[in-house]
């Protein structure tokens, strides 16, 4: 059993003339959820379940080969992996929650940071969320992320009694971040030499300078 994963597959077996692949889900609790996404699948005919053992069978015809059916399953049960990290984020999913655009682009963020390892489209969303977040923190809709001043940011922070050694560390820390998306959008940075670290990094990085702005209750 992979605990990274919410299911195991077992390949396909012949049933009544009919393919079908089975689906031991590790939890009981995820067995509905799980049954219902795999009877949505474009290629699976129907869904057949054996609750009593804990097994969804996956029923295909003949219109789709066994590997279409194992690898679109697959990238279900990689999906729900991801969505399963999400909760590790919790916190910040909820404080951004009032502001539904933004909490929109986190999860769009995470999943083309973390599944598709896109991360140019994962930090321009972050830069996205956070220029929206420091807009509505100083008040000013006409000024874009890259315009506000070290004042401006300073204040904000200052007055929700972060320590001023935290404070600076923030707005290198904004800068930082702003500059590696500059560079790798001006391609002054190699893609192909940018590591699942440097990824997890960037990943890190940007939850935090969000996590930073949503302290305050009134954003």
């Amino acid at each position: 059993m992979n605990m990274g994963y919410k299911f195991d597959t077992i390949p396909k077996t012949k049933l009544n003339g009919e393919g079908y692949i089975k689906i031991r889900p590790h939890f009981k609790e995820d067995f509905q959820e799980i049954r219902d996404l795999i009877k949505g699948l474009y290629c699976v005919n129907h869904v057949e379940n054996d609750e009593e053992h804990g097994i969804i069978y996956a029923c295909f015809n003949s219109k789709h080969d066994e590997l279409e059916v194992l690898e679109t399953i697959n990238l279900l049960k990689s999906h729900m992996r991801h969505l399963d990290g999400l909760v590790t984020n919790k916190q910040l999913l909820d404080k951004i929650s009032n502001h539904p655009v933004c909490r929109h682009l986190l999860i769009e963020a995470l999943e083309a940071i973390e599944v598709k390892k896109d991360i140019m489209t994962g930090l321009d969303k972050i830069r996205k969320i956070l220029e929206y977040l420091w807009k509505v923190a100083i008040g000013k809709q006409n000024k874009s992320l890259e315009n506000i001043t070290e004042d401006e940011f300073g204040k904000f922070l200052g007055k929700q009694g972060l320590n001023q050694s935290f404070v600076g560390l923030y707005i290198q820390s904004i800068k930082s971040f702003m500059r590696f998306q500059d560079d790798l959008i001006k391609h002054n940075i190699d893609l192909k030499k940018i590591t699942d670290k440097d990824i997890l990094a960037c990943k890190n990085l940007g939850l935090f300078l969000i996590d930073c702005v949503l302290q305050n209750k009134c954003i």
